[in-house]
């Protein structure tokens, strides 16, 4: 292009501009909160089809999530943690203390904790979920044991890079 006379030229573009990185931010943010919605709603089909049905629409017409998907703070992945956890509850009701929804979820609320200590509720949540389960099931007591170990252990391992960094 020229203008009075002169070649205007620009430099190829080396990094990304913002408007991009935002809606890269959105599109994996959204996606994560979209994948932990599904996952909440396939552990609920099989106790009530209109139960997951409902829930699932009602998190995706959450428009708080649409406003903080774009944003790099925590509060957007906070709430895709704790639906997943959600999920993971689920899963441990309907299994009879499974180890993997128990350990999947003790480990999403650890980490909740860590990337936001305002999430303590999370953890504190997720532990009388887990009472509430095993006073519906009733492990044998060696087995609770066992199990209530693995919680914590779980709840404590996001922790321990932080721990190992600063001590």
């Amino acid at each position: 292009v020229r203008a009075d006379g002169e070649l205007l030229t620009c430099e190829p573009a080396t990094v990304l501009p913002l408007a991009s990185f935002v809606v890269l931010l959105f599109a994996f943010q959204f996606l994560a909160y979209f994948a932990a919605a599904l996952f909440l709603r396939r552990m609920l089909v099989p106790a009530s089809p209109a139960a997951a049905r409902i829930a699932f629409c009602g998190l995706l017409v959450n428009y708080y999530v649409l406003i903080y998907a774009p944003q790099s703070l925590s509060e957007s992945f906070s709430i895709t943690l704790l639906v997943f956890a959600a999920g993971a509850w689920v899963a441990l009701w309907d299994s009879g203390l499974a180890l993997l929804p128990l350990v999947a979820g003790s480990l999403v609320a650890g980490f909740a904790l860590m990337v936001r200590p305002a999430n303590l509720f999370v953890v504190a949540a997720w532990l009388v979920g887990v009472a509430i389960a095993y006073r519906r099931h009733r492990p044998t007591p060696p087995r609770a044991v066992l199990l209530a170990m693995i919680v914590f252990a779980a709840i404590a391992l996001p922790a321990a890079p932080q721990i190992v960094n600063n001590v």
